[in-house]
């Protein structure tokens, strides 16, 4: 055991007498030890000092205080030290500030203090720190700093190895923006998180003028207040051109801010992009189909934009997005034309996830997109909250080219029988785990045809609440045999069928009761 240089013991429960013990064994050569998620307190932090060698160290999400900060701080030398980890603890004003005093870690690369209660005053202190001139990544997120603590961060002038900051989930406000945006020291940095920051416009806009930060590859600016003026700074900024991930979702992008994106020419790099939950509308998202510079484009999250079929079919006719693996329509008014649209895309051939949820596309839109046999490497697809009948069911039954589907989601359509019969019939989709039929308007006769299916074998949920099946379904599902995998079955909300009834069956039904959910009280999860 004096050999062991590594040992992994998140979430076990360990408490300060586990840890007196392993600092009195003969672990004196350990360098890498992750103590996550148990029950340390103050005493088994300052007694983990007397690992000296330790060069990374987790304690994220444990019972610890300013007071066992400072003792550990205080005891420990660790001149080798590279990570430390005191994230979701409740280290607090004080222990930020012992920590900054720290003149040992020479070598720190990773400091974690997030969701700490740490307010300016503690910020402050860890921005003083001059000894870290090795430090390439600090995590501050889900704490009370505001703006003197930001300035005293951005004024250090060591730390000019420093790759990423999380700031995010902290009230900064648009002073602090501005002040971050004007740092000209962190010419390495890599990733930038301000989420939840409430910077607005003007940090944006100075974000996106800095000169420094032309190596800037992440950058989350969600939920901060971003209209179309900071959007399009950020989309005609020069200098941001390798980015690789850009979050704008949650703000109050409109159409100008979007164009302002849309028409940017120099993220060759781009691989995921979020504009959800934004107001971009059909001429927003018009523009941002057209775009033909985004080569490496892996993500497209729009969510709640309201683009409609005009934005839709411009994004369905993007040629330039052939890495595109996700695309997440979701809640935009897209109807059978956007719909339709989508379906005639032969561009995507590696798309992996497809979300339509929540629009208006019926069976036309549904009849195009089952006819598509360009995505070959499809796994999910989420058309829930749609307008599809039977003849879209049909037509998505037939389809043969999404051999690697293994989530699919038609809950709240309008699908009937002889749609459920056509699905059931599918052979293809042998790689199904889940598929949702819920709020639609199956009977036994479409129920019975899915419960019989002898080809999704590694089936493990399967949803069928809240339609018209009866005791027929719920027998055929009692007697199958072929879904050994299966964990769950909801057939909740569905007329003449209650407990009582059902385990009346027989006793084939009963040995599978404990998969079957028919009290609604079980069921929370949105299908």
């Amino acid at each position: 055991m004096e050999s062991l240089e590594e040992i992994n013991l998140e979430n076990n429960g360990l408490s300060d007498l586990d840890i007196f013990r392993m600092s009195k064994s003969k672990w004196k050569n350990l360098r890498i030890l992750n103590l996550s998620e148990n029950r340390v307190s103050d005493t088994g932090c300052t007694e983990l000092s007397s690992l000296e060698k330790l060069s990374s160290l987790h304690l994220r999400a444990n019972l610890i205080s300013w007071h066992g900060v400072a003792g550990f701080v205080k005891k420990a030398k660790l001149t080798e030290l590279e990570e430390l980890d005191f994230g979701e603890n409740e280290v607090g004003n004080e222990g930020a500030k012992e920590i900054g005093k720290d003149a040992n870690w020479r070598n720190l690369k990773y400091l974690n203090l997030s969701s700490n209660n740490i307010s300016d005053e503690g910020a402050e202190a860890i921005g003083k720190n001059h000894t870290w001139d090795k430090l390439e990544e600090l995590i501050l997120k889900d704490n009370q700093i505001v703006d003197s603590g930001v300035y005293s961060i951005v004024s250090n002038s060591t730390w000019k190895n420093l790759r990423k900051l999380d700031l995010s989930l902290n009230p900064l406000g648009i002073d602090a923006g501005i002040k971050l945006g004007s740092c000209t020291e962190w010419t390495n940095l890599e990733e930038l998180y301000l989420s939840c920051s409430e910077i607005n416009e003007k940090g944006a806009s100075a974000i996106a003028s800095n000169k420094a930060w032309i190596n800037l590859r992440k950058l989350g600016l969600s939920n901060n207040s971003i209209g179309d003026e900071g959007a399009a700074a950020i989309g005609n900024s020069i200098f941001l051109r390798n980015l690789e991930e850009l979050d704008l979702s949650g703000n109050t992008i409109q159409e100008e801010g979007a164009i302002g994106i849309g028409q940017n020419l120099s993220w060759e790099s781009l691989r995921k992009l979020n504009l959800s939950m934004n107001q971009i509308g059909p001429n927003g998202g018009e523009v941002i189909g057209r775009n033909s510079s985004w080569r490496n484009l892996n993500e497209l999250l729009l969510f709640e934009n309201e683009i409609g079929d005009k934005g839709a079919i411009s994004i369905a006719s993007n040629t330039t997005w052939s890495s595109l693996k996700l695309l997440d329509v979701e809640q935009n008014g897209i109807g059978d034309e956007g719909g339709a649209a989508f379906g005639r895309n032969t561009a995507w051939e590696y798309l992996e996830e497809l979300v339509l949820k929540d629009n208006q596309i019926g069976d036309q839109g549904a009849i195009a997109i089952g006819s598509n046999k360009t995505w070959r490497y499809l796994k999910r697809l989420n058309f829930s909250k749609n307008l599809v009948g039977d003849e879209g069911g049909i037509a998505l039954g037939k389809n043969t080219a999404w051999r690697n589907l293994e989530r699919l989601s038609l809950a709240y359509n309008k699908i009937g029988d002889q749609g459920a019969i056509s699905i059931a019939r599918n052979s293809c989709w042998s790689n199904l785990k889940e598929i949702s039929l819920a709020s639609n308007q199956i009977g036994d006769q479409g129920g019975m045809a899915i419960v019989r299916n002898t080809s999704w074998k590694r089936l493990r949920r399967m949803s069928l609440k809240s339609n018209y099946l009866g005791w027929k379904t719920a027998l055929a599902l009692g007697r199958n045999t072929n879904w050994i995998h299966l964990v769950q079955a909801k057939l909740s909300k569905n007329r003449n069928l209650t407990s009582e009834r059902i385990c009346a069956l027989n006793t084939v039904l009963l040995l599978k009761i404990s998969v079957i959910n028919l009290d609604d009280h079980f069921d929370t999860e949105e299908e």
